[in-house]
């Protein structure tokens, strides 16, 4: 995740997505992080990350996967705790504006839980 991380910040900076993943990579080796990987596996590293995910879906992928990732937990957690509360199916939906089909699933996983 830290390789991952640093694209992320490069990207940041330049508009070359191969600079970005190669100095990441450089940067990663420099630091002790997966160092000997690395290393061994440098234009390997850089050829997947390149090529087989693609510039567009890779940025995109890593921009909006934690993004939504991040938005879906915090919904279920939000749920989670007016439930506890003893907050109606309906009130919730009706003030968070949570689909019904969400709220019902996170019910379900509670009392599972339990």
């Amino acid at each position: 995740m830290i390789l991952i991380n640093r694209i992320r910040l490069n990207l940041q900076e330049t508009k070359y997505f191969e600079k970005a993943v190669v100095s990441a990579v450089t940067l990663c080796i420099e630091n002790g992080i997966l160092r000997a990987f690395l290393i061994s596996h440098r234009s390997g590293v850089r050829d997947v990350v390149i090529t087989e995910f693609g510039e567009k879906s890779f940025v995109k992928g890593i921009n909006e996967k934690g993004r939504l990732q991040d938005l879906a937990e915090g919904q279920r957690n939000i749920i989670a705790d007016l439930l506890r509360d003893g907050k109606s199916l309906e009130s919730i939906s009706d003030f968070c504006k949570f689909p019904m089909d969400l709220i019902l699933n996170v019910q379900n996983s509670l009392l599972e839980s339990k």
